[in-house]
């Protein structure tokens, strides 16, 4: 259900608007991306994943690649020179 979140150790649900929500900031950290023209399957920290043409391959600080829609890059990431 969409706004509410459980207690893993019993189940029950809690309303989000009950929880302290702090304001944060992104920190700036550079990361490796590409644009891909075709399809294909990435093998992430969270399994397989599939990358659709036009979406990004993301590398991040630790060495992990994970796909990334180019609505959200372009939200996210800002393209540097080199």
């Amino acid at each position: 259900m969409a706004g509410r979140v459980k207690l893993a150790s019993t189940g029950q649900e809690i309303s989000i608007e009950t929880l302290r929500f702090r304001r944060c900031r992104k920190k700036p950290v550079e990361v490796m991306a590409f644009q891909t023209a075709v399809a294909l399957d990435i093998e992430t920290l969270e399994g397989t994943m599939r990358a659709n043409p036009r979406e990004w391959i993301i590398k991040g600080i630790k060495g992990e690649i994970y796909p990334c829609k180019p609505d959200i890059f372009e939200q996210t990431y800002e393209l540097l020179g080199g």
